[in-house]
């Protein structure tokens, strides 16, 4: 995805890359992609509890599913205000 954000922004495309907070530690913010590259993370759930871990992926995935979409849409009223 970031390979395809590059190239979307070698195209003059401003380009929101968005990650969840389990593989967030993957993208340091520190690095330089581009100006047109931004890098948000939302949360999946992972460390609330011990069942929202990916040893237990049923768990993780419901866990995942009620709270990414919450955090989804505080991203987007957040770009919006």
């Amino acid at each position: 995805m970031l390979q395809f954000s590059k190239q979307l922004a070698s195209r003059g495309l401003k380009v929101t890359l968005l990650t969840t907070t389990m593989f967030s530690s993957k993208f340091t913010h520190s690095q330089h992609y581009s100006n047109a590259i931004t890098i948000e993370t939302i949360s999946d759930g992972s460390g609330i509890n011990e069942t929202a871990t990916p040893n237990n992926s049923d768990k993780y995935i419901d866990r995942f599913d009620v709270i990414a979409p919450r955090s989804l849409t505080r991203l987007l009223e957040s770009k919006i205000h």
